[in-house]
């Protein structure tokens, strides 16, 4: 009996052992995976911090020269390295720069930003695209962007494009057609989802002019870059073209009676609106505003408006003239819903695989277009005419002003 219960007690005394065991191997992994986790947190968080730099340096100027050959080179191979080197080492200064302005960075995470950079260096979208536009020296120049105001790196690639872009097209200002800004709106989202990824542009004098969207908030109306004015609508004039913004969040009484008598007193021979909700879209997940349609085009028909900009919809088209108007959807210069066009016989063209931006340039009786993805390839372009203004009244053409607000 003594016998079986030390058998017994010798088998508990294993099983103790064994359990204590497996304990304190749980105990050392786990242990481990928190240091594992504690050293990979910075790099993870530098992550998103890193890539919005390094389109930040692209939109900069530190423009590697990156082809489709140097993409598919071997990342270690001779000729890769004698490709990246002049890129890693931009890339490098901005990643040591972000490490000392940002203490919390380990020297782990520097040396993962640097490589970071070697990765970057060769995959930067920062090759300036073809430009199709004929680019004449008297016309009116100008891009349109529209829900761009993420802050994430796909806006910072596309203001880098854009950027590029205006090296061969040196458009002078920006439509923005609404979602400028998304979530938060305190001073700092100003300075990451606007000033800092158009900080180029900025610099080279180019003016943005916005138009609000359903993400906006009423501080962006008086925000100086954004040439609102403190207003939800108005208007402004470059050489023959009238620009006229709108507010298609709320359509009310006094907004359409400025937009009547400013369209009626208009002279210039191009008549362009802009603004966030699309007339006509092809788009699944908002499509076409028929209330807004029903209340405006009457009066675009009848005062000649040739061309409007719109977004909301994240994706590019273009959409057939309606009488005699032609549409646009630009919502996809930060914002993108890929593969959401579902093309129907309006559609003229449209590109929803990747963001994009476009380029405009009217001069005389024409209009000039082109589409530009993220990456710099060209998804549309075209020309459309001028449309037939109707008679004017004599009551009409006496004592206006050529340019107000």
């Amino acid at each position: 009996m003594s016998k079986k219960k030390s058998a017994i007690a010798n088998l508990r005394d294993g099983a103790t052992r064994q359990e204590e065991g497996t304990s304190e191997a749980r105990r050392t992994m786990r242990g481990r995976g928190c240091r594992v986790i504690r050293l990979l947190r910075p790099a993870i968080g530098f992550m998103d911090c890193f890539s919005k730099s390094v389109a930040a340096s692209a939109a900069a100027g530190m423009k590697p020269a990156v082809t489709d050959r140097m993409r598919k080179t071997p990342l270690f191979s001779l000729a890769s390295i004698v490709k990246r080197v002049p890129a890693y080492v931009a890339l490098r200064s901005r990643a040591r720069q972000i490490a000392t302005t940002n203490t919390h960075h380990s020297r782990g995470a520097l040396i993962t930003m640097l490589c970071l950079a070697w990765f970057s260096a060769g995959v930067l979208p920062t090759a300036a695209p073809q430009i199709a536009l004929a680019n004449r020296a008297d016309s009116v120049k100008f891009a349109v962007i529209g829900d761009n105001g993420t802050g994430d790196v796909a806006e910072y690639e596309v203001a880098a494009m854009m950027t590029a872009a205006r090296e061969a097209f040196p458009f002078t200002q920006v439509l923005m057609v609404g979602d400028n800004m998304y979530g938060r709106q305190e001073r700092r989202d100003f300075i990451e989802k606007f000033e800092r990824p158009y900080d180029a542009l900025l610099k080279q004098h180019v003016l943005f002019y916005a138009a609000l969207g359903n993400h906006d908030g009423p501080a962006e109306r008086s925000y100086p870059p954004f040439h609102m004015g403190d207003r939800r609508f108005y208007t402004d004039m470059r050489r023959n073209v009238r620009f006229i913004a709108l507010d298609t969040n709320l359509l009310d009484p006094e907004q359409l009676a400025w937009l009547d008598n400013t369209l009626k007193r208009a002279r210039e021979d191009w008549i362009v609106c802009f603004f966030h909700h699309p007339l006509y879209s092809d788009a699944r997940r908002h499509g076409s505003s028929v209330e807004l349609r029903v209340v405006l085009e009457p009066l675009f028909i009848k005062y000649g408006v040739d061309v409007v900009f719109a977004g909301h919809d994240h994706v590019y088209e273009r959409i057939k003239p309606q009488h005699g108007i032609t549409h646009f959807v630009c919502g996809a210069a930060g914002q993108l819903r890929k593969g959401d066009v579902k093309k129907s016989e309006l559609t003229a063209a449209a590109f929803d695989q990747d963001q994009s931006f476009l380029l405009v340039e009217i001069a005389q009786n024409e209009l000039s277009f082109q589409a530009i993805s993220r990456t710099g390839r060209t998804v549309d372009a075209g020309a459309i005419g001028r449309r037939i203004k109707p008679p004017l009244t004599s009551d009409a053409r006496t004592g206006l002003p050529r340019s107000w607000r």
